[in-house]
């Protein structure tokens, strides 16, 4: 497991005013981030927000926001992921024969994304109602 920051806190940013003010105080550098965060909750500037907070994990002003609000969790334990261990299946080189139809084909690519095809790209040729994807 590590540790990473919350990005729950950023609900908190919007819900609570009080929790705006603390925050901004106990991180001014920031201030600017975070009224820009309340007008457009979709910018880039939330991720400016999350990783000065993430930085900032072992000083004075994260530690004092952590014991005025103590209902926030700031910090939480994600599992680690081993790339390695992620089932993918290599597709280069292989023929894959569908109906020729627009179902089949999203079909085929949704199948493509969930299984994690691994693949440089595609080509499709059709014969005879039937579409032949070629892997590579």
């Amino acid at each position: 497991m590590r540790q990473t920051i919350n990005p729950d806190i950023l609900r908190h940013i919007q819900d609570d005013e009080m929790f705006q003010i603390s925050l901004s105080a106990a991180f001014p550098e920031i201030h600017e981030y975070i009224l820009s965060y309340l007008r457009d909750s979709g910018c880039s500037c939330k991720n400016t927000i999350l990783k000065h907070l993430w930085d900032s994990k072992d000083t004075y002003g994260m530690m004092s926001l952590e014991n005025r609000y103590p209902h926030i969790q700031f910090f939480i334990n994600v599992p680690e992921i081993n790339p390695l261990s992620i089932n993918k299946r290599e597709m280069f080189g292989q023929v894959v024969v569908i109906p020729s139809t627009r179902e089949d084909y999203r079909n085929l690519i949704k199948k493509a994304k969930e299984e994690q095809w691994i693949f440089h790209g595609f080509t499709v040729t059709e014969t005879k109602r039937k579409w032949k994807v070629f892997f590579y």
